[in-house]
Parts: structure tokens; sequence; C-alpha cells
């Protein structure tokens, strides 16, 4: 069963399990979290959150999941990004793994996934989108559930479409304006960065780094190029020119492999008539 990639807002996704960006100590934060605490219903979710107490990064925790249109929520820490050389990208595998297992475990055949740590942790979101597929990928070879990876601001959007192809979008800029605006506090946007606070204070007072789209990616972010034109440009022609798609890459290395075609959508864990249909479009 192969994943697929929605723009949305994770809190009005139906799944049998809504996956959360959490904070490691019981406490509401900012970005995802808040907007999961207040579509569930904050105060009965916090109290079961309380009794779970810390949770590791790249743990997970399991509650119910309320007035959302899920069975479950799966709480996960995820990594804060300093320079890749701290185990960065093994714990954001581990909450992307964990919670997959875990859904397995409670007998889930769905599951919704947001951007782990690309918020105020500061993961570059092309490494995310990368780590995410890997995982995903990996897992479905031997497993069958239906994921959903759910990003949200334009960036993100921006760089699944260069690396899936086709996203189903739900919603558009001003709703994700309006949403930044709710779920991170004025005071998150100005000031210096306090990595070096106690993890309390710097959960709740850290800068906001992705309100609004306000800063750059990495220069070395080799799938971010096509969010670096300017904002002038409409989205139509910056999706036009972002070079070979993912129908053409995919099959021109089946053909540069001599790999029978049969054996790609196996191996892929698709059936044959999805695989066709990607085939059609590539022809």
């Amino acid at each position: 069963m192969p994943f697929k990639i929605v723009r949305n807002d994770i809190t009005k996704v139906k799944a049998d399990v809504i996956v959360n960006t959490a904070n490691p100590y019981p406490i509401c934060a900012s970005g995802t979290d808040l907007a999961i605490y207040e579509a569930a219903g904050k105060e009965k979710l916090l109290a079961e959150r309380v009794n779970i107490g810390k949770i590791s990064r790249g743990d997970i925790a399991v509650t119910g999941a309320y007035n959302l249109k899920a069975k479950y929520i799966i709480h996960t820490v995820g990594p804060v990004w300093t320079d890749g050389l701290h185990h960065e990208f093994e714990i954001l595998e581990d909450c992307y793994r964990k919670s997959l297992q875990k859904a397995l475990e409670l007998k889930c055949e769905s599951i919704a996934f947001p951007l782990i740590s690309t918020g105020v942790y500061g993961f570059p979101k092309d490494k995310v989108l990368q780590i995410a597929v890997s995982v995903f990928s990996q897992f479905l070879t031997e497993n069958e559930i239906e994921i959903i990876l759910v990003v949200f601001d334009k960036r993100s959007f921006q760089l699944s479409v260069q690396i899936v192809g086709d996203i189903d979008s739900y919603i558009d800029a001003n709703y994700v304006k309006e949403s930044h605006r709710k779920e991170y506090p004025v005071r998150s946007r100005s000031g210096t960065r306090r990595r070096e606070l106690s993890e309390k204070v710097f959960y709740e007072e850290m800068l906001q780094r992705e309100a609004e789209d306000n800063y750059p990616l990495e220069e070395d972010a080799g799938l971010a190029q096509p969010c670096m034109l300017s904002a002038d440009i409409s989205l139509e022609d910056q999706l036009s020119n972002i070079g070979v798609s993912f129908h053409d890459k995919l099959f021109e290395l089946i053909d540069e492999a001599h790999i029978d075609n049969k054996d790609v959508w196996k191996r892929a864990n698709l059936d044959r008539k999805h695989f066709s249909k990607i085939q059609i479009v590539y022809k």
C-alpha cells in the first residue's frame, strides 16, 4: 500500500492515528502541538498527557484522540537540529519508525504524520522529507498500513511536489498564515536563539523560525532550489521549472538498471493497477 502526501491541517485529517510533534514535558507548546490540543480538547488531552510524564527524544506515548477524527494520538518528541552531527537523523528516524510500529500494535489501518521537528526545533524540511519518505518506503515493504504525510506551509508543499509529484491540497496560503498567528505567540517571532535555556523555557519561548516562511533554507539543500525563486513568480511557473519529474526519473532509473517492471511494483508494495497509472504518465 503506497503512502501519500497531502497539504492540509493535520487536525482535519481523518486517520486512525494522528501523530503529534510533542513537547518532552507535559505542557501544551506551540505549532502542531497547540493545534492538536485545541482541536482534540485541550483540558482532557492535557490531563492524560500529564499522567504520562516526560517523553525522551525519539520516543513515543499514546493518548486518546478525543475530538479529532482519529482513534489515537501518538505523541513523539523529535530532535533539536544543531548541525546533523548530534544524532539528529537517528532520533528523527526513531520518531517515525516507532510511531508506525505502535500503530500496527494498536491494529490501526491508517496513520497521519506531520513534518516532525521542522518548527521551533529547526530541522531542515528537505532533510525531514527525505527521512520520512525513506522510513515509509522501507516500512511498507513488510507491513500493510495507509500512511499520510501532512504538509502545511508553502515551502513544505513545494518540496513535496518535487519529491513525489502530485499532492492533494485542501488549504490555501491565507489559512496557513492565520493558523501560524494562532499557534505561535508574537513574542516567539523576535529576538535571538535561546538554545542554552532550560528545557521547559526553551520549548515555551524559543523563536518560531518558520512563521510566515521568512527564513531561508540551507544553501546546500539540494531539493530547496525551486523555493528560492522570487515570490513574484507564480506557483504554477515555479512548479513547471523544477526539473525532471518523479515519474520520468523513476523510469529512467528502471531502464538504466535493466529491472523488470513487475519486480519493481512488487518490491515497492504496489498493486499492478497503481503502477500502470504511473507508467502511463511516464509514457
